[in-house]
């Protein structure tokens, strides 16, 4: 029989490697493995918000500096998540690691968070690579994420299964929207395709747009999430679902640079009424990456 329980320890104003943090966070773990206790070392999480940054600081200038100093020791992974707005980056784990390193950016407009975690595979383990390991799909349509495309491309391989709505400009991007769109085996009410200025394709969007008030469609988007919540973890591994007040989400890390989110949220629609979305996506870490960087140099 094996149990185990996390526990953490905040500390304030810590100096670590020659840089002081406001707020440190250390995790342990307590194993019971046949009635046998034992402790261990889970990691620790420095963090920086918008309320107690240094001095002449910003949070994109820590978390900069920050990187920059993580890629010059070990081998970075982009992770960024768009779908909270946040970027980051993971070690890569090598024969002979201990641990792994992650630091991640949410980029909010009065309550950013900068955090840096150094976790041990126990924890890491756990909690961050189980969703790296897993190869998430990459075509679809016959079209690759990361492979350039026209409006003609995708028209042509979107075919008969979804009707072309419009085309939207946007910074650095180009999206493609298409309605009642058959994809893994449901009609979505939409289907988005993002592309670069230069064609990548980027990000694949599907979603089905429901009231938030009928009780009909209440159970629809339940039905909707819950179903391919089991369907991508029978595929990639279980996932922990995020819940806040809007709604709940799971998302994957592929080894392929490839992320995956599935969400249900009640939001305001274009025409500002609010509604429940249930909406499945794929998109490409490197190029989110890139395109964040961009808008960042224009500052």
């Amino acid at each position: 029989m094996y149990n185990r329980q996390l526990s953490s320890h905040i500390f304030e104003n810590v100096t670590y490697n020659g840089r002081e943090y406001p707020c440190m966070c250390i995790f342990t773990f307590t194993s019971d493995i046949l009635h046998i206790k034992s402790n261990a070392f889970g990691g620790a999480t420095f963090s920086f918000t918008n309320q107690n940054i240094p001095e002449k600081q910003s949070l994109d200038s820590i978390y900069n500096e920050l990187s920059s100093d993580l890629s010059s020791k070990y081998t970075m992974i982009d992770i960024p998540d768009p779908i909270t707005n946040t970027i980051g980056k993971v070690s890569e784990i090598s024969e002979g690691d201990n641990g792994i390193v992650r630091l991640r950016y949410q980029k909010v407009a009065s309550n950013g968070i900068v955090t840096l975690e150094y976790m041990s595979l126990i924890m890491s383990f756990a909690n961050i690579v189980n969703t790296i390991l897993p190869t998430i799909q990459d075509t679809f349509f016959g079209l690759k994420i990361g492979s350039r495309q026209t409006i003609s491309t995708i028209k042509s391989a979107v075919g008969y299964k979804g009707t072309f709505l419009n085309e939207e400009k946007e910074s650095y991007s180009n999206r493609l929207t298409f309605k009642d769109i058959m994809f893994a085996g449901k009609t979505w009410d939409f289907g988005t395709f993002s592309l670069t200025e230069s064609g990548e394709l980027y990000d694949l969007s599907v979603n089905i747009s429901l009231t938030d008030y009928k009780s009909d469609d209440q159970k629809e988007a339940d039905k909707t999430y819950e179903s391919f919540k089991t369907r991508l973890a029978e595929k990639y591994g279980e996932a922990k679902e995020g819940i806040d007040d809007d709604g709940k989400s799971v998302g994957y890390i592929g080894n392929n640079g490839i992320g995956l989110s599935l969400s249900k949220q009640r939001s305001k629609s274009k025409g500002g009424n609010y509604r429940l979305y249930v909406t499945l996506n794929y998109y490409s870490f490197e190029i989110y990456q890139r395109l964040f960087n961009q808008s960042n140099d224009e500052l």
